[in-house]
């Protein structure tokens, strides 16, 4: 079988140089090369963390800064875009199928562009996710931790089973089929969309997605 596109993701999110982050990812690529000849891999952004996130290495790396996370990680991302594309395999053929740097899907840059909005400016209190944005709280569904939340975040880092995740799968569809998803209505009856939220998610994937330059 034959596909379109193979995604990576999660190299190392905290490696602490340019040349560790794309450890390993080396033989990674190469390989579906070799099995998917003619798929184009893509390299899955990582988010930025949670402000007040208790993970020990956000801590450790960039002082619990959120921003200074985002701005290494994009860093890193665009590095492992550049280094792959010059990649080849053990036959001659190349990682990159037009010789350009690997094409990104752009979930931190969704993530950064809904964080803007002070609905889903959060930060991460122990057990669950969220802090003072009661202002904007209806009845919705709750994610495993409990509570009729908005957020972005499941446990500070993962994406959340409503918002965060929905967030992506428009990123991801905005930049595959280039179809708009401004005005997009899809909802999961467990865990449905805020309607006050969704169209500052649909906006921020799009943009997200356009302001790259490369999937237009």
């Amino acid at each position: 079988m034959g596909y379109d596109y193979i995604v990576v993701a999660n190299i190392i999110n905290y490696s602490d140089s340019n040349e560790n982050f794309v450890r390993y990812g080396d033989d990674l690529v190469k390989y579906i090369r070799e099995h998917q000849p003619t798929a184009e891999i893509l390299i899955h952004q990582t988010w930025a963390y949670e402000n007040n996130s208790p993970d020990v290495k956000f801590n450790e790396m960039y002082g619990g800064d959120r921003d200074a996370m985002y701005k290494s990680m994009k860093e890193k991302n665009a590095y492992a875009c550049d280094y792959f594309a010059t990649l080849t395999t053990s036959d001659g053929t190349p990682v990159s199928l037009d010789g350009k740097p690997l094409r990104y899907l752009p979930s931190a840059e969704a993530f950064e562009n809904a964080s803007a909005s002070d609905i889903f400016k959060t930060s991460h209190s122990g057990g669950s996710s969220w802090n003072t944005v009661h202002n904007y709280l209806q009845p919705d569904t709750t994610d495993e931790q409990g509570g009729n939340y908005i957020t972005l975040y499941r446990d500070s880092y993962h994406a959340s089973h409503h918002h965060g995740r929905y967030l992506v799968a428009l990123t991801w569809y905005r930049a595959l089929t280039g179809k708009s998803v401004l005005e997009n209505t899809y909802t999961n009856t467990r865990y449905p969309i805020n309607e006050i939220a969704r169209p500052i998610i649909n906006a921020a994937a799009q943009k997200a997605v356009d302001d790259t330059g490369i999937w237009n």
